[in-house]
């Protein structure tokens, strides 16, 4: 059964976007693992919310200082990965932009080592790869914004 809650941050009420548990797993630190139980969780997306990663109608919670890496979007987070698997920074992509002339994902990924190893299931805390987030930068820095 779904509960009405499933999704929806227990403290700020934003809801989550879909995380895998091997992602929870893998980025809370190793005295919390035993608490990844099930199969479905989320991640709170809100910058100003201490919340990480929650399961179905809010438990486990984990809080941003329970997981071993800064997430990008949230407050406070450094530094800022754009790409967690290769260790590469928003400012390295931007760097790269406004200084080195990228301007494709491909671009990004030649200038800066960015998705050379890719096990984004683990290792960024969406779960997901970070073409999505590369592209952003780009789009960001390129519009002037």
């Amino acid at each position: 059964m779904v509960c009405p809650d499933d999704g929806v941050c227990p403290v700020c009420g934003q809801v989550g976007e879909p995380v895998s548990p091997v992602t929870v797993r893998h980025l809370v630190y190793p005295e919390r693992c035993s608490e990844v139980l099930g199969d479905r969780y989320w991640i709170c997306t809100s910058s100003g919310c201490a919340v990480a990663y929650f399961g179905p109608g809010g438990q486990p919670r984990f809080e941003v200082g329970a997981v071993r890496v800064p997430i990008w979007f949230k407050d406070g987070a450094e530094p800022r990965y754009a790409c967690y698997c290769s260790r590469v920074t928003a400012n390295q992509v931007e760097h790269a932009i406004t200084n080195l002339g990228a301007r494709s994902v491909d671009d990004i990924c030649e200038l800066t080592g960015a998705m050379a190893v890719s096990d984004c299931v683990e290792n960024n805390p969406l779960g997901v790869c970070c073409h999505f987030a590369i592209q952003a930068i780009i789009d960001r820095v390129l519009s002037g914004d």
